[in-house]
């Protein structure tokens, strides 16, 4: 098993995650859908979609529906490996994959990253199980483990850059994924 590598440069509080099922992950989960449908929020997201468009790369929208970072790393894997992107049901059943997936290495890594993880683990990993609960940087981190390649994370801000790197050493072509800071990931394609 490859160590983990540490986390460099920590966005977590960028990111609001709904906690399963009490009040306040239902008004988090219902302000970002609103934040997502906004005006504001559609002109931020044509402009990073212009910006990675400058910098040659073009963004793979999917779905807001709490499953985002895995669909959208079900995307950036397969432009990774040079196919064209996933249908909406191919990319569904991928990103489901990716989530036991994800499950799977937290609960292998354990040792590993329980520190890290706010709160109970057990409960943790028994949320991020479920469809519609939010991946972020753990669940990022686990599946460059899983799938043995880098994944990139890009933030429009006010141009593209990254802000992420997970398992950066690895030799295989690495996935992109877009963060738009209101708890939405899209795919990144060159």
């Amino acid at each position: 098993m490859v160590p983990l590598q540490l986390l460099r440069v920590p966005f977590r509080h960028l990111q609001p995650r709904p906690l399963g099922g009490s009040r306040l992950a239902v008004a988090a989960g219902a302000a970002a859908a609103a934040a997502c449908a906004s005006g504001a929020a559609l002109a931020a997201a044509w402009a990073a979609a212009a910006a990675a468009g400058a910098q040659g790369f073009r963004v793979i929208p999917v779905a807001a529906d709490g499953n985002c970072l895995f669909s959208s790393v079900a995307q950036g894997e397969a432009v990774a490996d040079g196919q064209q992107p996933l249908a909406a049901t191919a990319t569904a059943a991928r990103a489901q994959a990716l989530r036991a997936a994800a499950v799977e290495e937290l609960r292998t890594r354990r040792a590993e990253i329980e520190w890290a993880v706010e709160g109970d683990f057990d409960q943790y990993v028994a949320r991020m199980s479920r469809s519609g609960t939010w991946g972020g940087e753990f669940e990022l981190l686990m599946l460059s483990h899983h799938l043995a390649r880098p994944i990139e994370v890009y933030m429009h801000n006010p141009e593209l850059r990254r802000i992420q790197a997970y398992s950066e050493e690895l030799p295989r072509a690495p996935v992109r994924v877009l963060f738009h800071g209101v708890g939405h990931y899209e795919a990144l394609a060159e």
